[in-house]
């Protein structure tokens, strides 16, 4: 019996060593006989060219009623941030011109990284909704493309327009060097809508 239970304390002090083992590395990569799982970050500016729908009074036209189709871009700009963590921005633009943009640290968990809305924007929230709000934006480096992913579709409540999702899949192959591709999302031709509302609306409250 006396044997027995010395094997069983040597496992147990193995099994915490190997814990401590396990821990060090994920913190510590590039030490001899450790391995970092943690995912490779491609850092860059990553861009989706699609089309969307749009009512043609979004990009001022008023000769047709029929809504038009248009080419724009979603962007992705990871930047370099303190080990673990990885900065980014994202634009999404989506039917009609609605958007998401969402910006901030995301940080490791295991195979991916992810994001929660600063506590100012969670107060908000949280009191329009009378209710927790449980944002959470997760990015996934897979093989061929980078997955933003919002979780249970809560993050778009705050940072989407209505018919818009933060939901969005970067080819790396689509990384650019341009350092304002987050920047360019398109807009509606404001100064059009602007003079359609002093015709038929009076006029729209001041932009600047």
């Amino acid at each position: 019996m006396f044997r027995l239970r010395k094997r069983v304390s040597i496992a147990v002090a193995d099994l915490q060593q190997l814990g401590v083992l396990v821990s060090a590395c994920a913190h510590l990569a590039g030490l001899a006989g450790c391995r970092d799982t943690r995912p490779t970050v491609p850092l860059g500016v990553y861009v989706r060219r699609h089309q969307i729908e749009v009512n043609p009074l979004q990009i001022g036209r008023t000769d047709t009623a029929e809504w038009q189709t248009i080419a724009v871009s979603d962007c992705l700009h990871l930047r370099s941030a303190e080990p673990g963590t990885v900065e980014f921005v994202l634009v999404v633009v989506r039917d009609n011109l609605h958007s998401c943009t969402i910006e901030g640290t995301a940080r490791g968990r295991g195979s991916l990284f992810e994001w929660v809305p600063p506590d100012e924007d969670r107060a908000i929230v949280e009191e329009v909704q009378q209710r927790s709000w449980p944002c959470r934006l997760r990015l996934r480096f897979l093989e061929k493309e980078i997955a933003v992913e919002d979780v249970d579709d809560h993050c778009r409540t705050f940072y989407c327009g209505v018919r818009a999702s933060a939901d969005a899949r970067f080819d790396l192959r689509s990384r650019t060097q341009a350092a304002t591709a987050c920047e360019e999302a398109p807009t509606p031709d404001l100064d059009a809508a602007e003079r359609m509302a002093e015709q038929f609306l009076g006029g729209l409250p001041s932009r600047r």
